[in-house]
C-alpha cells in the first residue's frame, strides 16, 4: 500500500492556545531558523530547543499540523491587541 501524497492528507489549521501548542510551534522555528538557516537568534533557548521572542507575547500563534506533526506556523498580530508591543503599536496606528 503505497502511502498519500503530502499535498493529500488532511491537515488542520489551528490556534495554538496551551503552552504545549505553543511550544510545538516554537520548535519548528528553532528546526528552521537555528538548525535548518543557521541563524543565530539570540533569544532562543538552546536547550529545550525553542525560538521565540518578545513579540510571541502579543501575537497569536497559528499552525498546521499533519496527524501530530507541526508542519507551519506563524506569528499573528492584531492591532488592537492591549499587549502590542509600542513598536508594533506604531505600525499599526492609522492617519487621520
Amino acid at each position: 500500500m503505497t502511502e498519500e501524497p503530502l499535498e493529500q492528507r488532511p491537515s488542520d489549521l489551528r490556534i495554538a492556545d496551551t503552552e504545549a501548542e505553543r511550544d510545538a510551534c516554537y520548535a519548528l522555528r528553532y528546526r528552521v531558523f537555528m538548525e535548518e538557516m543557521g541563524f543565530d537568534i539570540p533569544t532562543a533557548d538552546h536547550q529545550r530547543k525553542l525560538e521565540r521572542t518578545p513579540e510571541d507575547s502579543s501575537a497569536a500563534q497559528l499552525y498546521v499540523s499533519l496527524g501530530a506533526e507541526v508542519i507551519a506556523t506563524m506569528r499573528l498580530h492584531h492591532g488592537s491587541s492591549p499587549d502590542l508591543l509600542p513598536h508594533f503599536r506604531a505600525g499599526f496606528e492609522l492617519l487621520h
